[in-house]
């Protein structure tokens, strides 16, 4: 008995020693997003993906769930519904399921009624797909801003260009870049005001009052502001004929006198004052989603089935008084199904929501798609005018075809001129190509290049994008900020970050200049480069040779928990075995 009770200690010993303490998360490679296919998916019922929405007022439903919706909510699941554990990490770290709520403690409180209010909304809590495996809140992202490091930007296109020996980039020369602040007295910026760039030597006349008059010159540039008061000239796309001398006129939003001068790409930024003009925010959000839909995007367009119900009242609760439409382009390629679906603007959340999730991935077969067509759709969506905060997210891990690649700018120029904001969000399979095309689309519209990363837990590893840092955080966050600014005409810091990547670099701590961040208040920065702000202390030095530097990083990833957990499994099989010993002698 003593001897047979020794060696149950000894295999205790080596199962604790196979399963936890040598298992190291960065070694095993991560599940796919899509391993989750087995699982039974929700389906919704009376969405026709052939037909476009109607065209009917806002509902009282607009943000209420589902009845299928609102019991997975209610339902149990896993607290990492994301992520597939082996039995054995199960042992070592089992996470405690979630415990199934009651309505009351998951509903939001209404916000207090304003006026006037578009409709009559209920603010959701973060949601969960029906089979209770998708949660809302789950991947994380990071965010470039090209325009904000615009040095940093150049450096990157010309690196990619010199090293695109087979000619697939399109020719994207953005030449010199000068960006037009419109405010009024205060300093506030101004919407909806119309800027038109003329060049230089076209016709001028004098006239008592109103500086210059530009004749019938053709217009290099004829674009509105957005909430943020500006507009972007990019002399390369806008005045490819070249010249540093141009004419600017801006027409107030309100029928105002406008205001003409001469500027010069040597003097920038260019900033026109509206006298006595009042601030006017957007009333009204047009919201689309183009998403690719072939077979590897399964996972991203699962987890964006949920994460529309928080972004949306993420974005009501905020701006109460913003009137929501949604609208979706879902694409795939030549000898799919479908190549395009396009669903027209909707105003209520619950038709979007049903249409949504009816889609599914398939398709695809080789790496590039059909982005180029189903941006030449989202130019055709009947986007509101003045007052409009008009917003795209792209979705997507592949490039167009090189072939389209330039129709692809066209269609995004179409946009720009529009005064439409795209937000690409890279996925798992994006490489160089796919990068260059896509921070292209979101530097042209004033947006930012997201990009999911690896901080979730979830899904094959993500390319870094080639930066030399940026911050992550939740990806429904990300979203719902990159919103908040266009609505708000201020640029807002992450609240919540989850870490600072330095590619090639080990991130070091500045607590100096940790920003302070009161939530739901937009913070205004500075056009230049932002500290950002790291979250933990590298103990590196000037004399600190780079090989503690490193030493340190692999102990700071090391899995203690593992090893504490093995020495002591260890240490109670020897002491078994040693009072095992003692008994029998």
């Amino acid at each position: 008995m003593p001897r047979s009770r020794s060696m149950i200690a000894v295999v205790v010993t080596l199962f604790t020693l196979a399963g936890c303490g040598g298992t190291d998360p960065a070694s095993s490679p991560p599940a796919k997003y899509g391993n989750f296919s087995s699982a039974p998916q929700a389906t919704m019922s009376g969405a026709d993906p052939s037909t476009r929405y109607s065209d009917r007022g806002p509902s009282d439903d607009s943000f209420a769930l589902p009845a299928s919706g609102a019991a997975s909510a209610m339902g149990s699941g896993p607290a990492d519904a994301a992520r597939k554990s082996s039995p054995t990490e199960v042992a070592c770290s089992s996470p405690p399921p979630l415990k199934p709520r009651a309505a009351t403690e998951i509903a939001r409180p209404a916000s207090p009624p304003r006026e006037p209010i578009p409709a009559q909304h209920t603010p959701l809590p973060p949601s969960f797909s029906a089979s209770g495996q998708f949660r809302s809140g789950t991947l994380t992202a990071g965010s470039l801003d090209d325009h904000a490091k615009y040095d940093e930007f150049s450096a990157y296109l010309s690196k990619a260009m010199q090293h695109d020996r087979r000619e697939e980039l399109p020719r994207f020369s953005v030449g010199r870049r000068a960006v037009v602040r419109v405010v009024n007295d205060q300093g506030q910026p101004m919407g909806d005001a119309q800027v038109v760039i003329r060049a230089a030597d076209g016709r001028a006349l004098a006239a008592a009052g109103q500086g210059i008059v530009v004749g019938d010159s053709a217009a290099l540039l004829n674009m509105k502001t957005g909430a943020d008061g500006k507009v972007v000239f990019l002399s390369g796309l806008d005045a490819p004929a070249g010249g540093s001398e141009f004419v600017l006129t801006v027409f107030p939003s309100d029928a105002g006198e406008p205001i003409t001068q001469r500027v010069s790409l040597d003097q920038t930024p260019w900033q026109v004052t509206l006298p006595q003009a009042a601030q006017q925010l957007p009333r009204q959000l047009d919201l689309a989603l183009v998403i690719d839909t072939t077979g590897s995007m399964g996972d991203e367009l699962n987890y964006l089935k949920v994460e529309i119900d928080h972004i949306a009242a993420e974005v009501h609760e905020r701006f109460p008084n913003v009137d929501q439409r949604f609208g979706l382009i879902l694409y795939r390629d030549q000898g799919d199904e479908y190549i395009t679906r396009s669903y027209d603007f909707t105003p209520s959340l619950t038709d979007f929501r049903r249409t949504l999730a009816a889609q599914s991935a398939n398709g695809g077969g080789d790496y590039p798609e059909a982005m180029h067509m189903a941006l030449e759709q989202t130019t055709q969506l009947s986007w509101r005018g003045a007052g409009t905060a008009r917003v795209v997210f792209l979705v997507a891990d592949a490039p167009p075809h090189g072939q389209f690649a330039q129709r692809t700018l066209d269609a995004v120029q179409k946009l720009r001129r529009a005064g439409v904001t795209v937000f690409p969000v890279a996925s798992s399979g994006v490489k160089d190509q796919a990068e260059f095309i896509m921070r292209a689309v979101g530097f042209l519209t004033q947006g930012q290049y997201l990009f999911l990363t690896d901080h979730s837990g979830v899904g094959n590893p993500h390319a870094k994008p080639q930066a030399p840092s940026y911050s992550v955080e939740k990806l429904d966050q990300l979203m719902i900020r990159m919103i908040a600014e266009k609505l708000s005409g201020h640029v807002s810091l992450p609240q919540e970050v989850i870490a600072v990547e330095e590619p090639g670099a080990t991130p070091q701590v500045d607590t100096t200049s940790e920003p302070t961040v009161v939530p739901n208040q937009p913070v205004t920065v500075p056009e230049s480069p932002s500290t950002i702000v790291p979250m933990f202390v590298a103990p590196t030095s000037a004399s600190q040779p780079s090989v503690f530097v490193e030493i340190f990083a692999v102990l700071r990833e090391f899995n203690w928990w593992g090893l504490a957990q093995t020495l002591l499994f260890v240490g109670a099989a020897v002491l078994l075995i040693v009072v095992e010993r003692v008994r029998g002698i």
